[in-house]
């Protein structure tokens, strides 16, 4: 293994090849990191609105969300809207479909061999019983 002999007081003065870290600049660095964080903080308070504002509304009464002026904290906890969303899931599986094509036609593709266009007429209906 090679060594390197170099006279004494050169290792900290920055001659090519030594491997000292560069200097910093203590104060603009400071700086910039609390812009940084400044940005970012109100980066991060405009893009988390919309989700702050959906999930308030959600827990509203209906009263509470129409209220003027509105009620930004002094609202009471409901999960009524979550409960009419499932309920009306559950509706929806428990009804009985009746389902009539009204046209059907079928043609081939372009003159290809194996490729057909379907085209689908139907109504849907639901009907409680």
């Amino acid at each position: 293994m090679a060594t390197h002999i170099q006279p004494e007081g050169l290792s900290d003065k920055g001659i090519a090849g030594e491997t000292a870290a560069p200097p910093v600049r203590k104060g603009e660095r400071k700086f910039s990191s609390g812009i940084e964080i400044v940005l970012l903080a109100a980066f991060m308070i405009v893009m988390l609105f919309p989700v702050v504002w959906m999930l308030e509304t959600a827990l509203k009464t209906t009263a509470d969300i129409y209220a003027v002026p509105a009620k930004v904290f002094s609202f009471s906890p409901t999960f009524e809207h979550f409960q009419n969303v499932f309920s009306f899931i559950r509706q929806l599986e428990e009804m009985q479909r009746l389902a009539r094509v009204k046209q059907m036609t079928v043609k081939c593709k372009d003159g290809k061999a194996g490729q057909v266009d379907v085209s689908l007429t139907m109504n849907i209906y639901f009907s409680e019983l």
